[in-house]
């Protein structure tokens, strides 16, 4: 089972890609994949919740992706993975795509698929 959510953090305007403002739009997931469990997760059952920060390029594809907390290693292995093939409708300003720096929360359960 996964439940997952996209939540878009304010970058600092020194790195220039501040998300505040008129004409403004945060990516919205246009297609997400499920996450494929390694043996070793299935095998022990394990289970919980792993937290993913990533950057979505202009081109609406999840980039420089690492796992900030993982309640079990291997589980953080597998979201990355799931993550990395994930496609977004870029952020957008003005009328021009964006990168857009987010993070994505997944409670994973290997026991369940």
């Amino acid at each position: 089972m996964l439940r997952s959510s996209l939540v878009l953090m304010v970058l600092a305007m020194t790195v220039g890609w501040g998300f505040s403002g008129p004409g403004m739009s945060a990516p919205k997931v246009l297609r997400k994949i499920a996450v494929e469990y390694s043996e070793e997760a299935r095998a022990k059952g394990m289970r919980g919740t792993v937290l993913l920060s990533l950057v979505v390029n202009a081109r609406g594809r999840a980039e420089q992706i690492s796992v900030i907390r993982s309640d079990e290693f291997e589980l953080g292995e597998c979201a990355r993975r799931a993550l990395a093939l994930w496609e977004f409708v870029p952020g957008k300003k003005g009328n021009k795509p964006f990168p857009v720096q987010a993070t994505v929360e997944m409670d994973l359960d290997a026991t369940r698929e």
